[in-house]
């Protein structure tokens, strides 16, 4: 009996062994719901005998989620992708040599999936050999602490140095979005011609401190980049006299309430950054997107009236009972527009409308939110003195080039700023990527690297205010 048990049990490991091995690598696919279809691109890797797996969705800029309660067999494969409490997608398929097919649900919404094992394309790299010297570094806010890369010339310093602030949601030190490292890439050019380059875990990520974040709104935000500016302050390797900022969307807004307030700050460096209300931000955003979309005139008249109602009720914190139902209604409105196979996938039923309203409302209920509509950043741009580079995308649907350019020229004129230059790049997105639409979905498909002349123009400009040399 022990040697029969001892033989399935053999058996039983051999099979498992052999689906991890076929598990293992890189695939891609899609999932097909709600009459969409999402491409995806998974990998697997064994690490101390153990399976882990990470998981991109490109057109949604998700890149390297993890994956868990990864299960196999012979014949099957299963894993979960954790969102939030509350909301996990689930991979159920029939696992061959090369192919995984199966379903796929999130909350309650159903669909399908596919992966074909492939080879790992290699993207294109437009890094220059780094001549120059990085370093790990640790500062902190108050308790609260940060972890970055310092990177500075390998030549005898004191540098001029610019510190990195991210855009609006947390990221990592590289700004990575869709697999195009933003910020790392600036780093790897300015660091090359002469300057040093300070970029950091935002709270809760990488090896960062997260706080509490519920709380924490742009202003706090500043906190952390001006605790930045005095750990770099202190650096033998830096010229205190000629540290500055460069801040992407949400973090040139934080860049400007910053040297607002701090006249030690060198200079601010704006990359589509706002020169407009938060509030005008999301509604021309809004608009801009859609109308790209092929929305009509009507669709998008309702989206910028539904989102002004919404606005109203994150000013007052009065109406929110209306607002639950009008999500609702809008579910519904979209579902009943989805074909027939696709609106059987789903659970329609009223307590699943309801979460899914309560999931969407609960992001513009948050402090952060209507910190950011309601601050109006040409208040501070308007005791703005030091030298300003503002650079903004021809083809930018989240930040609208000539609208806040024209905002922002005037604010600095009136701060009687006799140093402030104004840049738009023809073709570039959000990103400043060469982009054909403009659009979000596109950013994960094109090239991973700035519209010609970008990092060149930032370079010219600082090494003209700040050293002795041109490029």
């Amino acid at each position: 009996m022990k040697k029969i048990l001892f033989i399935l049990l053999m058996l039983s490991l051999s099979y498992k062994c052999l689906a991890q091995k076929e598990l293992i690598g890189f695939w891609e696919g899609a999932i097909e719901v709600m009459g969409t279809q999402l491409i995806i691109k998974a990998e697997f890797i064994e690490e101390n005998s153990s399976l882990s797996g990470k998981l991109d969705i490109p057109q949604q800029l998700a890149i390297g989620l993890p994956l868990s309660n990864i299960q196999f067999s012979k014949d099957s494969a299963s894993f979960e992708l954790f969102l939030s409490p509350g909301n996990i997608a689930s991979f159920s398929g029939i696992l061959s040599k090369d192919s995984v097919q199966g379903d796929f649900s999130q909350s309650g919404v159903k669909g399908t999936f596919y992966l074909i094992k492939s080879e790992k394309k290699e993207e294109k790299t437009f890094f220059l050999p780094a001549e120059y010297i990085e370093e790990e570094v640790v500062f902190y806010n108050d308790d609260i602490k940060f972890t970055g890369t310092l990177s500075y010339p390998k030549a005898k310093g004191p540098f001029p140095a610019v510190i990195l602030i991210s855009g609006s949601g947390q990221q990592e030190r590289d700004e990575d979005v869709a697999g195009f490292k933003v910020f790392a890439l600036i780093a790897n050019y300015l660091s090359n011609t002469g300057f040093a380059v300070l970029r950091y875990d935002d709270r809760g990520m990488g090896g960062s401190d997260a706080g509490n974040l519920e709380e924490a709104t742009s202003k706090t935000f500043a906190e952390d980049a001006f605790a930045a500016f005095s750990f770099l302050s202190k650096r033998k390797e830096i010229d205190p006299k000629k540290i500055g900022f460069l801040g992407h969307s949400e973090g040139a807004m934080i860049g400007t309430m910053l040297a607002a307030e701090h006249k030690e700050i060198a200079f601010l460096i704006l990359m589509a950054g706002p020169g407009i209300t938060g509030e005008q931000i999301v509604l021309s955003q809004i608009e801009a997107i859609i109308r790209a979309s092929g929305a009509s005139e009507e669709e998008i008249q309702n989206a910028i009236e539904s989102q002004k109602r919404i606005m109203e009720a994150v000013k007052t914190d009065r109406g929110w009972e209306e607002i639950k139902e009008m999500t609702i209604e809008d579910l519904k409105k979209s579902i009943e527009e989805l074909p027939a196979e696709a609106r059987a996938e789903m659970d329609i039923s009223d307590s699943a409308l309801e979460e899914r309203a309560d999931l969407q409302i609960k992001g513009v209920r948050s402090k952060w939110y209507r910190f950011f509509i309601q601050y109006d950043p040409a208040k501070d741009l308007e005791k703005v003195k030091c030298p300003v580079l503002a650079l903004f995308g021809e083809k930018d649907l989240q930040v609208l080039a000539n609208l806040n350019e024209t905002a922002m020229k005037k604010a600095l004129e009136k701060a009687g700023n006799k140093n402030f230059t104004t840049k738009i790049f023809k073709d570039a997105n959000h990103l400043f990527q060469k982009a054909d639409s403009g659009l979000l979905d596109e950013y994960a498909f094109l090239e991973k690297k700035f519209v010609d002349g970008y990092l060149e123009y930032i370079i010219d400009w600082l090494q003209e205010n700040f050293t002795d040399k041109k490029r």
